[in-house]
């Protein structure tokens, strides 16, 4: 059995506004977009993750699990930030309203 490499794992680059997500330098205008960007990130990581599951065996699962959890946590909580930012910017205009 050949140990697997987290070089052998594809992960998806990342895009030019997922730095800036991650930073929290990239503001989305409307919670549909964020939310967008989420389950986009979401589905490109479950897409990597089954890629890998296809091209290495069972024994290396935990392994492949961490790296893609690693390399997508960031533009998640990112873009999980974002929306929180966007409800209360609604809900405190809606109350000064």
């Amino acid at each position: 059995m050949k140990p697997s490499r987290h070089a052998d794992v594809s992960i998806k680059k990342p895009k030019a506004h997922d730095d800036r997500v991650v930073l929290g330098l990239h503001k989305f205008r409307s919670i549909g977009k964020s939310k967008a960007y989420l389950y986009a990130t979401i589905f490109d990581a479950l897409q990597d993750a089954w890629r890998a599951g296809v091209k290495f065996d069972e024994s290396h699962v935990e392994a492949i699990c961490s790296y893609i959890i690693g390399s997508y946590t960031w533009r998640i909580d990112g873009a999980l930030n974002e929306i929180i930012r966007l409800e209360i910017k609604d809900r405190l205009e809606k109350m000064i309203k």
